[in-house]
């Protein structure tokens, strides 16, 4: 006679396999059916969390669709221009907001040394700060050591390819630091638009396009830089005394607002890719509060910006609720969400025709 073993009470007492009924809690330990041997998540929720997913995921692919569907974007390669303007035409309106960019594509401001060369301590705002913290032989560390952007140092002036150029920004003996110091603001973007509409294509009678700077940067951010309190001219603030204008400018820097000049601070933020845009300016809606209306428009280039082998752009952008487009997150979303779907599929028919089978086989036996 089969017998089964169970301890009760620290004794072993032995049962007949035929009087242990089916449906007891001795046949269900047996067979692991009890519901501390069932998974918390079995085959019903997981179906049903693939299936959730994948719609979700192809609701969120419309609703990029959606906002993709909403973006109006012209994009304008203007180095290549020899006429000094581009004629283009806006098949349809430009609500506000509409933001300008300038994108730039195989630029040099990406190297690490580049983004690096800046000296902080002249930027800052607090008054403490000066130009002559720069100076490699200040008698507590610098933020930036660089011989080169001093005028005072005749030896490291020679020693530089550009001494002949440096010479000329130094010869008057007046003024002793380039402001902004470093290679990054000596190397900024210095290209100019200007935007008109065309009442008839090709004609010459044109109506400007008005746009601001206001509210690119955040105060937040612009208040980190310095800025010369009670002084009405900027060039005669202590800021700003010995101090010449970085080669390849045309203004100094106290002509253009100082050191919170908005073009400036986008211009020294970071970037990480040697492709990228910035931007520019922001359409100034208390002109135009209907924003751009269709029809021939006209890009007047100012080509200052020029290395070998870089292409420009110059985009007009009317952005969505989520920025500029995303056609990859897009086709991500839907990919993923269908595979998901389809995944669930499987799993159903899965559970139908082989689960539920085996299920019924094992009643049957």
């Amino acid at each position: 006679m089969k017998t089964v073993q169970f301890s009760e009470e620290d004794e072993i007492v032995e049962y007949p396999i035929e009087t242990i009924d089916k449906s007891s809690f001795h046949q269900q330990l047996l067979q692991q059916k009890l519901p501390g041997n069932t998974p918390i998540i079995d085959a019903r929720i997981i179906i049903s969390l693939t299936i959730l997913f994948g719609f979700t995921f192809i609701g969120i692919s419309l609703i990029i669709q959606h906002a993709n569907n909403e973006v109006r974007l012209t994009r304008l390669r203007y180095d290549n221009s020899t006429e000094g303007y581009i004629d283009f035409l806006l098949d349809e309106n430009y609500a506000p907001p509409i933001y300008f960019y300038y994108e730039l594509k195989n630029a040099l401001r990406t190297h690490r040394l580049v983004n690096e060369a800046m000296c902080k301590n002249q930027l800052l705002t607090n008054s403490e700060y000066s130009s002559e913290q720069c100076d490699p032989e200040y008698p507590w560390p610098s933020s930036y050591s660089s011989k080169y952007y001093m005028c005072t140092n005749e030896l490291s002036f020679k020693n530089y390819a550009n001494y002949s150029i440096m010479d000329k920004q130094c010869a008057k003996g007046e003024s002793s630091y380039y402001a902004p110091m470093g290679g990054l603001a000596t190397i900024m973007f210095n290209d100019t638009f200007r935007l008109v509409r065309l009442r008839e294509f090709g004609s010459e009678k044109e109506v400007p396009i008005h746009w601001t700077e206001n509210g690119l940067v955040p105060d937040s951010t612009k208040n980190v830089f310095g800025h010369p309190e009670n002084n009405e001219d900027l060039c005669d603030s202590d800021m700003f005394k010995n101090t010449v204008k970085p080669i390849g400018w045309d203004k100094h820097i106290c002509e253009m607002g100082g050191y919170q000049n908005d073009s400036f601070i986008i211009w020294m933020s970071k970037t990480a890719y040697k492709n990228f845009k910035k931007a520019y300016r922001i359409l100034d809606t208390s002109r135009h509060p209907t924003g751009l209306k269709s029809g021939s428009y006209r890009l007047y280039v100012d080509n200052n910006y020029r290395y070998d082998n870089m292409e420009k752009y110059f985009w007009i952008l009317h952005p969505s609720y989520f920025g500029t487009e995303m056609v990859f997150l897009q086709h991500l979303y839907l990919i993923v969400g269908l595979g998901l779907v389809i995944l669930s599929i499987g799993l159903v028919g899965m559970q139908i025709f082989l689960i539920d089978r085996r299920k019924k086989f094992d009643d049957d036996d």
